[in-house]
Protein backbone atom coordinates (compact mmCIF):
# COMPACT_ATOMS: atom_id res chain seq x y z
CA UNK A 1 0.00 0.00 0.00
CA UNK A 2 1.19 3.65 -0.75
CA UNK A 3 -0.02 6.54 1.68
CA UNK A 4 0.91 10.00 0.86
CA UNK A 5 -0.08 12.93 3.19
CA UNK A 6 -0.24 16.71 3.06
CA UNK A 7 -1.58 19.60 5.67
CA UNK A 8 -2.64 23.05 5.08
CA UNK A 9 -4.09 25.74 7.85
CA UNK A 10 -7.15 27.17 6.69
CA UNK A 11 -7.36 29.51 10.47
CA UNK A 12 -8.93 32.68 9.53
CA UNK A 13 -8.17 35.93 11.49
CA UNK A 14 -8.39 36.57 14.54
CA UNK A 15 -11.73 38.25 14.94
CA UNK A 16 -13.79 36.01 13.00
CA UNK A 17 -17.45 34.91 14.62
CA UNK A 18 -17.18 31.42 16.35
CA UNK A 19 -20.12 28.98 15.55
CA UNK A 20 -21.36 26.58 17.31
CA UNK A 21 -23.71 27.98 19.64
CA UNK A 22 -27.22 29.55 19.38
CA UNK A 23 -25.58 32.27 19.13
CA UNK A 24 -22.31 33.96 17.48
CA UNK A 25 -19.37 35.52 19.48
CA UNK A 26 -16.12 36.55 18.30
CA UNK A 27 -12.50 35.05 18.39
CA UNK A 28 -9.62 37.11 20.27
CA UNK A 29 -6.87 34.51 20.05
CA UNK A 30 -5.36 31.71 18.99
CA UNK A 31 -4.95 28.01 20.91
CA UNK A 32 -4.27 26.16 17.86
CA UNK A 33 -4.27 26.22 14.19
CA UNK A 34 -7.47 24.98 11.93
CA UNK A 35 -6.02 22.39 9.82
CA UNK A 36 -7.40 20.94 6.41
CA UNK A 37 -5.53 17.45 5.97
CA UNK A 38 -5.06 14.61 3.39
CA UNK A 39 -4.61 11.44 3.81
CA UNK A 40 -3.95 9.76 -0.05
CA UNK A 41 -4.28 5.78 0.24
CA UNK A 42 -2.77 3.52 -3.28
CA UNK A 43 -3.59 0.10 -3.66
CA UNK A 44 -4.04 -2.57 -6.81
CA UNK A 45 -4.95 0.11 -8.94
CA UNK A 46 -7.76 1.52 -6.81
CA UNK A 47 -6.71 5.53 -4.99
CA UNK A 48 -9.00 6.88 -2.18
CA UNK A 49 -8.44 10.70 -0.82
CA UNK A 50 -9.50 11.32 2.67
CA UNK A 51 -9.35 15.35 3.89
CA UNK A 52 -10.26 16.02 7.15
CA UNK A 53 -11.02 19.30 8.32
CA UNK A 54 -11.17 21.53 11.32
CA UNK A 55 -14.55 23.32 10.84
CA UNK A 56 -17.74 22.58 12.50
CA UNK A 57 -19.71 21.16 9.63
CA UNK A 58 -19.27 21.92 5.84
CA UNK A 59 -22.15 21.91 2.95
CA UNK A 60 -21.75 19.62 0.18
CA UNK A 61 -21.38 22.02 -2.71
CA UNK A 62 -18.16 22.81 -1.23
CA UNK A 63 -16.88 19.07 -1.00
CA UNK A 64 -18.45 18.27 -4.33
CA UNK A 65 -16.82 21.49 -5.85
CA UNK A 66 -13.46 19.88 -4.15
CA UNK A 67 -13.72 16.59 -5.57
CA UNK A 68 -14.55 17.83 -8.96
CA UNK A 69 -11.64 19.27 -9.47
CA UNK A 70 -9.92 16.44 -8.47
CA UNK A 71 -11.36 14.31 -10.88
CA UNK A 72 -10.81 16.25 -13.45
CA UNK A 73 -6.89 17.54 -12.41
CA UNK A 74 -6.34 13.94 -10.62
CA UNK A 75 -8.00 11.22 -12.31
CA UNK A 76 -9.41 10.43 -8.84
CA UNK A 77 -13.15 9.61 -9.05
CA UNK A 78 -15.33 11.71 -6.63
CA UNK A 79 -16.78 8.92 -5.13
CA UNK A 80 -13.11 7.80 -3.79
CA UNK A 81 -13.05 11.11 -2.23
CA UNK A 82 -14.12 11.68 1.58
CA UNK A 83 -14.61 14.99 2.79
CA UNK A 84 -15.28 15.34 6.75
CA UNK A 85 -15.32 17.52 9.24
CA UNK A 86 -14.33 17.50 13.11
CA UNK A 87 -17.11 19.23 14.55
CA UNK A 88 -14.89 21.69 15.95
CA UNK A 89 -17.20 24.81 18.01
CA UNK A 90 -13.94 26.55 18.25
CA UNK A 91 -14.04 27.68 14.57
CA UNK A 92 -15.62 30.06 12.38
CA UNK A 93 -19.07 29.92 11.01
CA UNK A 94 -19.43 27.57 7.99
CA UNK A 95 -22.84 26.38 7.05
CA UNK A 96 -26.10 28.04 8.02
CA UNK A 97 -26.19 27.81 11.97
CA UNK A 98 -28.55 29.39 14.33
CA UNK A 99 -27.57 33.30 14.81
CA UNK A 100 -29.95 35.18 12.28
CA UNK A 101 -26.96 37.89 12.24
CA UNK A 102 -24.03 35.52 11.12
CA UNK A 103 -23.74 33.74 7.55
CA UNK A 104 -20.77 31.58 6.11
CA UNK A 105 -17.96 34.09 4.55
CA UNK A 106 -18.11 32.60 0.58
CA UNK A 107 -14.37 34.06 0.38
CA UNK A 108 -13.40 31.75 3.02
CA UNK A 109 -15.22 28.91 1.77
CA UNK A 110 -13.82 29.34 -1.27
CA UNK A 111 -10.56 28.90 0.23
CA UNK A 112 -11.55 26.05 1.97
CA UNK A 113 -12.36 24.02 -1.51
CA UNK A 114 -9.25 25.22 -2.92
CA UNK A 115 -7.12 23.89 0.82
CA UNK A 116 -9.19 20.69 -0.40
CA UNK A 117 -7.47 20.54 -3.87
CA UNK A 118 -4.63 21.49 -2.84
CA UNK A 119 -4.48 19.21 0.35
CA UNK A 120 -5.17 15.71 -2.15
CA UNK A 121 -2.55 16.72 -4.82
CA UNK A 122 0.85 17.32 -2.79
CA UNK A 123 -0.37 14.03 -0.87
CA UNK A 124 -1.04 12.37 -3.56
CA UNK A 125 2.90 13.93 -4.93
CA UNK A 126 4.72 11.93 -1.83
CA UNK A 127 3.41 8.59 -2.08
CA UNK A 128 5.65 5.75 -0.52
CA UNK A 129 5.01 2.54 0.65
CA UNK A 130 3.90 1.71 4.38
CA UNK A 131 2.65 -1.27 5.81
CA UNK A 132 -1.11 -0.99 7.59
CA UNK A 133 -2.23 -2.14 10.94
CA UNK A 134 -5.33 -1.24 13.00
CA UNK A 135 -6.35 -1.13 16.81
CA UNK A 136 -9.52 -0.39 18.89
CA UNK A 137 -10.07 0.08 22.68
CA UNK A 138 -12.15 0.58 24.76
CA UNK A 139 -11.82 4.44 27.21
CA UNK A 140 -14.85 4.54 29.44
CA UNK A 141 -15.82 7.34 31.76
CA UNK A 142 -15.57 10.34 29.20
CA UNK A 143 -18.58 10.95 27.88
CA UNK A 144 -22.01 11.03 28.78
CA UNK A 145 -25.21 10.97 26.17
CA UNK A 146 -26.62 14.75 26.70
CA UNK A 147 -29.72 13.99 26.49
CA UNK A 148 -31.22 12.80 29.92
CA UNK A 149 -34.53 11.21 30.40
CA UNK A 150 -37.20 12.40 32.53
CA UNK A 151 -39.47 10.19 34.31
CA UNK A 152 -42.70 11.56 32.15
CA UNK A 153 -40.28 10.06 28.74
CA UNK A 154 -39.20 13.37 27.93
CA UNK A 155 -35.82 15.03 27.48
CA UNK A 156 -33.90 18.01 28.97
CA UNK A 157 -29.62 18.56 27.43
CA UNK A 158 -27.78 18.00 30.75
CA UNK A 159 -26.63 21.67 30.17
CA UNK A 160 -30.31 23.09 30.56
CA UNK A 161 -30.90 20.80 33.34
CA UNK A 162 -30.98 21.65 36.98
CA UNK A 163 -28.18 20.49 39.05
CA UNK A 164 -30.55 17.72 40.66
CA UNK A 165 -31.92 16.42 37.64
CA UNK A 166 -27.74 16.24 35.92
CA UNK A 167 -26.67 14.19 38.62
CA UNK A 168 -29.87 11.62 38.76
CA UNK A 169 -31.64 11.48 35.16
CA UNK A 170 -30.82 8.45 33.13
CA UNK A 171 -29.59 9.19 29.64
CA UNK A 172 -31.92 8.67 27.10
CA UNK A 173 -29.61 6.82 24.95
CA UNK A 174 -26.11 5.05 25.22
CA UNK A 175 -22.48 6.29 24.29
CA UNK A 176 -19.84 4.56 22.53
CA UNK A 177 -16.55 4.40 24.12
CA UNK A 178 -15.02 2.35 21.37
CA UNK A 179 -11.99 4.50 19.99
CA UNK A 180 -10.41 2.98 16.71
CA UNK A 181 -7.39 3.64 14.31
CA UNK A 182 -5.90 3.35 11.48
CA UNK A 183 -2.13 3.13 11.64
CA UNK A 184 0.50 3.01 8.76
CA UNK A 185 3.83 2.08 9.58
CA UNK A 186 7.26 2.89 7.39
CA UNK A 187 10.05 0.19 8.13
CA UNK A 188 8.07 -0.95 11.52
CA UNK A 189 8.15 2.90 12.59
CA UNK A 190 4.90 4.57 12.99
CA UNK A 191 4.09 7.44 10.69
CA UNK A 192 0.72 7.72 9.91
CA UNK A 193 -2.69 7.64 11.65
CA UNK A 194 -6.48 7.86 11.06
CA UNK A 195 -8.65 7.47 14.31
CA UNK A 196 -11.85 7.98 15.85
CA UNK A 197 -14.06 8.69 18.55
CA UNK A 198 -17.27 9.46 19.71
CA UNK A 199 -17.35 12.20 21.79
CA UNK A 200 -18.55 16.20 20.42
CA UNK A 201 -15.67 18.42 19.89
CA UNK A 202 -17.17 21.11 21.91
CA UNK A 203 -14.96 20.76 24.96
CA UNK A 204 -12.98 23.90 24.20
CA UNK A 205 -15.43 26.46 23.36
CA UNK A 206 -13.75 29.25 24.61
CA UNK A 207 -13.36 32.52 22.48
CA UNK A 208 -10.31 31.53 20.95
CA UNK A 209 -9.70 29.16 18.04
CA UNK A 210 -9.29 25.71 18.56
CA UNK A 211 -8.98 22.17 16.95
CA UNK A 212 -10.40 21.18 20.27
CA UNK A 213 -9.36 17.48 21.18
CA UNK A 214 -8.28 15.97 17.77
CA UNK A 215 -5.98 19.35 17.58
CA UNK A 216 -4.54 18.23 20.72
CA UNK A 217 -4.44 14.69 20.29
CA UNK A 218 -2.35 15.57 16.88
CA UNK A 219 0.09 17.39 18.58
CA UNK A 220 0.91 15.11 21.56
CA UNK A 221 1.07 11.85 18.96
CA UNK A 222 3.83 13.75 17.10
CA UNK A 223 5.64 14.94 20.26
CA UNK A 224 5.28 10.43 20.76
CA UNK A 225 6.44 9.49 17.39
CA UNK A 226 8.34 12.39 16.08
CA UNK A 227 7.46 15.82 14.12
CA UNK A 228 6.76 14.28 11.31
CA UNK A 229 3.79 11.84 12.57
CA UNK A 230 0.41 12.57 10.86
CA UNK A 231 -2.48 12.16 12.57
CA UNK A 232 -6.21 12.70 10.96
CA UNK A 233 -9.45 12.45 12.54
CA UNK A 234 -13.16 11.03 11.86
CA UNK A 235 -15.57 12.06 14.86
CA UNK A 236 -18.13 8.93 15.57
CA UNK A 237 -21.77 9.56 15.54
CA UNK A 238 -21.76 12.19 18.62
CA UNK A 239 -24.82 13.94 17.53
CA UNK A 240 -25.96 13.84 21.10
CA UNK A 241 -22.53 12.78 22.89
CA UNK A 242 -20.63 15.14 25.27
CA UNK A 243 -18.27 14.98 27.32
CA UNK A 244 -18.79 13.68 31.10
CA UNK A 245 -21.15 16.43 32.92
CA UNK A 246 -18.45 18.84 34.75
CA UNK A 247 -15.43 17.70 32.99
CA UNK A 248 -13.19 20.06 31.59
CA UNK A 249 -11.47 20.89 28.15
CA UNK A 250 -8.12 20.26 30.22
CA UNK A 251 -9.45 16.92 31.83
CA UNK A 252 -10.36 15.45 27.88
CA UNK A 253 -7.72 16.12 25.83
CA UNK A 254 -4.50 14.12 27.57
CA UNK A 255 -7.35 10.97 28.01
CA UNK A 256 -7.72 11.07 24.63
CA UNK A 257 -4.21 11.66 23.33
CA UNK A 258 -3.14 9.43 25.52
CA UNK A 259 -5.80 6.42 24.28
CA UNK A 260 -4.54 7.57 20.93
CA UNK A 261 -1.29 7.06 21.37
CA UNK A 262 -2.06 3.53 22.67
CA UNK A 263 -3.50 2.73 19.35
CA UNK A 264 -0.84 3.74 17.52
CA UNK A 265 1.62 1.58 19.82
CA UNK A 266 -0.94 -1.69 20.18
CA UNK A 267 -1.67 -2.13 16.15
CA UNK A 268 -1.49 -5.10 14.52
CA UNK A 269 -1.32 -5.46 11.04
CA UNK A 270 -4.36 -6.43 8.97
CA UNK A 271 -5.16 -9.40 7.02
CA UNK A 272 -5.44 -7.83 4.00
CA UNK A 273 -4.98 -4.12 2.53
CA UNK A 274 -7.54 -3.94 -0.01
CA UNK A 275 -9.27 0.04 -0.96
CA UNK A 276 -12.55 0.74 -1.91
CA UNK A 277 -15.14 3.09 -1.81
CA UNK A 278 -18.75 3.06 -2.69
CA UNK A 279 -21.01 6.22 -2.46
CA UNK A 280 -24.73 7.03 -3.30
CA UNK A 281 -27.44 9.88 -3.64
CA UNK A 282 -30.39 9.28 -0.95
CA UNK A 283 -33.34 11.29 -0.75
CA UNK A 284 -34.45 12.68 2.99
CA UNK A 285 -38.22 14.09 4.03
CA UNK A 286 -38.00 17.24 6.11
CA UNK A 287 -40.16 18.70 8.52
CA UNK A 288 -40.10 22.76 7.26
CA UNK A 289 -43.56 22.63 7.37
CA UNK A 290 -44.34 21.55 10.52
CA UNK A 291 -46.03 24.01 13.47
CA UNK A 292 -43.51 25.54 15.76
CA UNK A 293 -42.51 24.13 18.89
CA UNK A 294 -42.78 26.95 20.85
CA UNK A 295 -44.23 25.54 24.11
CA UNK A 296 -41.39 22.94 24.46
CA UNK A 297 -39.16 25.50 23.42
CA UNK A 298 -40.34 27.77 26.13
CA UNK A 299 -40.20 25.79 28.76
CA UNK A 300 -37.32 24.17 27.91
CA UNK A 301 -34.64 26.73 26.72
CA UNK A 302 -36.67 30.60 26.89
CA UNK A 303 -33.30 32.44 27.29
CA UNK A 304 -33.09 30.89 23.10
CA UNK A 305 -37.05 30.89 21.76
CA UNK A 306 -35.84 34.06 19.90
CA UNK A 307 -33.30 32.32 17.78
CA UNK A 308 -35.95 29.06 16.91
CA UNK A 309 -38.78 31.46 16.50
CA UNK A 310 -36.73 33.27 13.88
CA UNK A 311 -35.67 29.51 12.46
CA UNK A 312 -39.16 29.07 11.90
CA UNK A 313 -40.08 31.76 10.25
CA UNK A 314 -36.81 30.82 8.06
CA UNK A 315 -37.76 27.41 6.89
CA UNK A 316 -41.71 28.19 6.56
CA UNK A 317 -40.74 31.33 4.19
CA UNK A 318 -38.45 28.62 1.72
CA UNK A 319 -39.96 25.66 2.94
CA UNK A 320 -38.53 22.15 1.26
CA UNK A 321 -40.30 18.85 1.57
CA UNK A 322 -37.09 16.71 0.06
CA UNK A 323 -33.27 17.62 0.35
CA UNK A 324 -30.77 15.23 -1.27
CA UNK A 325 -27.23 14.16 -0.16
CA UNK A 326 -24.83 11.57 -0.18
CA UNK A 327 -23.90 8.32 2.11
CA UNK A 328 -20.52 6.92 1.37
CA UNK A 329 -18.83 3.63 2.51
CA UNK A 330 -15.04 3.67 2.36
CA UNK A 331 -13.25 0.35 3.40
CA UNK A 332 -9.27 0.08 3.89
CA UNK A 333 -7.83 -3.13 4.45
CA UNK A 334 -9.94 -5.30 7.16
CA UNK A 335 -11.99 -2.24 8.26
CA UNK A 336 -14.04 0.35 7.12
CA UNK A 337 -15.50 3.63 7.29
CA UNK A 338 -19.68 4.29 6.91
CA UNK A 339 -20.40 7.72 6.46
CA UNK A 340 -23.35 9.89 7.28
CA UNK A 341 -23.80 13.49 5.92
CA UNK A 342 -25.32 15.06 9.12
CA UNK A 343 -24.89 14.93 13.05
CA UNK A 344 -25.80 11.21 13.70
CA UNK A 345 -26.82 10.08 16.74
CA UNK A 346 -24.64 7.49 18.86
CA UNK A 347 -27.69 4.41 19.15
CA UNK A 348 -27.93 4.75 15.24
CA UNK A 349 -23.90 4.22 14.69
CA UNK A 350 -23.90 1.62 17.25
CA UNK A 351 -26.87 -0.33 15.13
CA UNK A 352 -24.85 0.31 11.92
CA UNK A 353 -21.11 -1.00 13.80
CA UNK A 354 -23.07 -4.36 15.23
CA UNK A 355 -24.33 -4.84 11.46
CA UNK A 356 -21.13 -4.64 9.49
CA UNK A 357 -18.66 -7.44 8.64
CA UNK A 358 -15.75 -5.11 9.13
CA UNK A 359 -13.42 -4.89 11.87
CA UNK A 360 -12.64 -2.34 13.07
CA UNK A 361 -15.79 -0.38 11.39
CA UNK A 362 -16.07 3.57 12.29
CA UNK A 363 -19.83 5.59 12.01
CA UNK A 364 -18.27 8.83 10.95
CA UNK A 365 -19.90 12.02 11.05
CA UNK A 366 -20.28 15.26 9.06
CA UNK A 367 -19.03 13.66 5.87
CA UNK A 368 -19.52 15.18 2.26
CA UNK A 369 -22.75 17.56 3.58
CA UNK A 370 -24.35 19.03 6.16
CA UNK A 371 -28.12 17.74 6.75
CA UNK A 372 -28.22 19.18 10.41
CA UNK A 373 -29.27 16.87 13.66
CA UNK A 374 -29.66 13.11 12.22
CA UNK A 375 -31.94 11.78 15.39
CA UNK A 376 -33.97 8.47 16.02
CA UNK A 377 -37.57 7.87 15.62
CA UNK A 378 -37.44 7.50 18.84
CA UNK A 379 -35.84 11.11 19.76
CA UNK A 380 -38.82 12.90 17.79
CA UNK A 381 -40.96 11.58 21.04
CA UNK A 382 -38.66 12.42 23.44
CA UNK A 383 -37.86 15.96 22.26
CA UNK A 384 -35.05 18.00 23.10
CA UNK A 385 -32.49 20.48 21.28
CA UNK A 386 -31.65 18.10 18.47
CA UNK A 387 -35.31 17.76 17.91
CA UNK A 388 -35.82 22.05 17.63
CA UNK A 389 -37.03 22.29 14.28
CA UNK A 390 -34.43 24.98 12.72
CA UNK A 391 -31.99 24.98 9.98
CA UNK A 392 -29.65 22.70 12.04
CA UNK A 393 -32.39 20.07 12.57
CA UNK A 394 -34.30 19.78 9.48
CA UNK A 395 -34.85 16.16 8.42
CA UNK A 396 -38.03 14.11 9.20
CA UNK A 397 -38.40 11.37 11.93
CA UNK A 398 -37.53 7.80 10.48
CA UNK A 399 -34.30 9.45 7.95
CA UNK A 400 -32.05 8.13 10.56
CA UNK A 401 -33.34 4.78 10.49
CA UNK A 402 -33.39 4.99 6.71
CA UNK A 403 -29.41 5.89 6.61
CA UNK A 404 -28.57 3.22 8.94
CA UNK A 405 -30.24 0.12 6.51
CA UNK A 406 -28.98 1.89 3.71
CA UNK A 407 -25.14 1.96 5.11
CA UNK A 408 -25.07 -1.34 6.26
CA UNK A 409 -26.41 -2.47 2.54
CA UNK A 410 -23.40 -0.51 1.45
CA UNK A 411 -21.13 -2.27 4.40
CA UNK A 412 -21.96 -5.74 2.67
CA UNK A 413 -21.55 -4.38 -1.06
CA UNK A 414 -18.07 -2.55 -0.81
CA UNK A 415 -15.65 -5.41 -2.36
Amino acid sequence: MLLGTATIDITPPVGVMLAGGTRRRPSVALDDPLLCKAMVLEGDATRLGIVTLDLIALDRQVSDGAKATLERTMGIPASHLLVACSHTHSGPYTVEALDPDETPDAAYLQRVEQAIVEAVTEASESLRRVGLGCATATLSGVAHNRRLLRPNGEVINSWLATAEEARLLPGAGPVDETAAAWVFHEEDKPVAALWSYTLHANTHFGPRFSADYPGRAAAALRREFGDGFFAAFLPGACADVNASIGARFEDVHPRLSAAVAGLVQAAKPCAGEQLASVARETTLSVRDREPFQGDEIRAKWPDSFDVFENEHRLLAARAQDTIRTLLQVVRIGDGAIACAPGEYFVQLGLHIKAHSPYVPTVVAELCNDYVGYIPTREAYAQGGYECFRARTARVAAGSGESIADALVGMLRDVA
